[in-house]
């Protein structure tokens, strides 16, 4: 009886997670684009210095600002570059706050400091559409002291 209870439970379990462990395929492959374009956002950042990435990252036209996908630079929770809404660079936006009340700055910077690399999940209009959508950024670190780290991220549309 008691053996039965047991695979009754973890067969609910696993029946409730099983979302979690499953990715579409096109989120997976989002993940992949935007983790590689960070990667290669620093790479170019340790190749040819800040100066000349955060400008590369900031122009509009350069190959690390592609549709929604775009590269955006942050000193602790001070805006460096930001292609999509260079009205934010050089503010500091640690009390921003998504619709939902997040603040993801903060989640950005709490992640920044526990680990060199990681994901963060917010609502974010989209370049594209102009629509606030769920926005998921993959942040790496650059510099630890002052903490510096860029982000990448990718929409998910409401349909999915």
């Amino acid at each position: 009886m008691l053996k039965r209870n047991y695979l009754i439970l973890l067969l609910l379990l696993t029946s409730l997670s099983l979302p979690f462990w499953f990715e579409d395929k096109e989120v997976k492959l989002q993940k992949q684009h935007v983790k590689e374009t960070a990667i290669e956002a620093k790479n170019h950042y340790v190749m040819y210095g800040k100066e000349e990435a955060y400008k590369l990252f900031q122009n509009v036209t350069e190959h690390f600002v592609e549709g929604e996908y775009y590269v955006f630079v942050f000193e602790n929770t001070t805006c460096l570059v930001h292609p999509t809404i260079p009205e934010l660079v050089n503010r500091n936006l640690k009390e921003l706050t998504d619709p939902t009340g997040k603040y993801f700055i903060k989640d950005f910077l709490k992640l920044m400091k526990k680990k060199k690399q990681g994901w963060v999940s917010y609502l974010w209009p989209n370049p594209n559409t102009m629509e606030t959508s769920a926005k998921y950024s993959f942040l790496i670190r650059l510099e630890d002291k002052p903490l510096t780290y860029l982000g990448v991220g990718f929409y998910k549309n409401k349909t999915d």
